[in-house]
């Protein structure tokens, strides 16, 4: 099995390293990141988010209809204990932008959770899978998780590691098939709700 990567373009980094004196007290310019930027395991790396609305979840587009919404970069080190920071990239080549930063204990669960993941994963060689791992957020639900892409969308696998409805609780993996069979009926619920 093997896990593949989407890299965020050079500017969607450089709007989280430029960002981030914003939002860290004692870090005045960007030269003073270096020690949080450099020499971060694998876990680290940026991961593409999707977002899913309430009316495309409901519909009958499905997964098909999730948007790319951003960015989810990590930094830690001996400056900081480990931070993520989910950076938009808007349509209409507007500039990126850090719009948020998370620190304290769900971080580094952020990151059990992933290495753990990847772990998992690469050790059966008897899967000849190639996963891109994404995040699938369903914020109309308070949903977020672990997005492993395949080509074929039937074999994508949803890993739930923040989320407020009980019938994702107690499974580490769903498919993509089992995922939508919870979550389309409580959107569809969510928005009858709305009106």
């Amino acid at each position: 099995m093997q896990f593949t990567k989407s890299v965020p373009p050079e500017r969607a980094q450089l709007a989280f390293f430029t960002g981030l004196p914003n939002f860290l007290e004692g870090i005045e310019a960007i030269d003073d990141l270096g020690d949080i930027l450099t020499g971060l395991p694998p876990e680290y790396d940026p991961l593409e988010i999707h977002t899913l609305g309430l009316q495309d979840l409901a519909g009958a587009a499905g997964i098909a209809a999730a948007e790319h919404a951003g960015w989810r970069f990590m930094a830690g080190g001996a400056l900081t204990q480990p931070i993520a920071g989910d950076v938009t990239v808007p349509p209409f080549n507007r500039p990126p932008k850090l719009i948020s930063l998370m620190h304290g204990p769900q971080v580094p669960e952020f990151l059990h959770i992933a290495y753990s993941l990847m772990s998992r994963l690469e050790a059966q060689p008897n899967r000849l899978d190639t996963y891109e791992l994404r995040i699938l957020s369903v914020p109309g639900l308070l949903v977020e998780a672990f997005w492993l892409k395949t080509p074929d969308v039937e074999t994508d696998l949803v890993v739930p590691y923040r989320n407020l409805v009980s019938e994702l609780e107690g499974k580490p993996v769903f498919t993509m098939t089992e995922f939508l069979s919870i979550v389309k009926p409580l959107a569809a619920e969510r928005l009858q709700f709305d009106d």
